[in-house]
């Protein structure tokens, strides 16, 4: 499968983590069902990815009940 597509990487320069992926064009996508054992394939358009990171510490606490 041919799929002509570009992708743009943002990377931090403080720790060269990606920040953001864009890509133009088409990408190919695979599942899989593993209760059949069925793979299957499909192209999607462009899309965008965007990893978000925190500075501030955060604190999971369980519900009050």
């Amino acid at each position: 499968v041919d799929l002509p597509s570009q992708t743009e990487l943002w990377v931090s320069d403080a720790d060269g983590l990606p920040l953001k992926m864009v890509t133009t064009g088409e990408i190919l996508t695979a599942s899989n069902n593993l209760l059949v054992g069925d793979n299957q394939t499909s192209t999607v358009q462009a899309q965008t990815t965007t990893l978000i990171t925190f500075n501030t510490p955060i604190t999971i606490e369980a519900p009050i009940q």
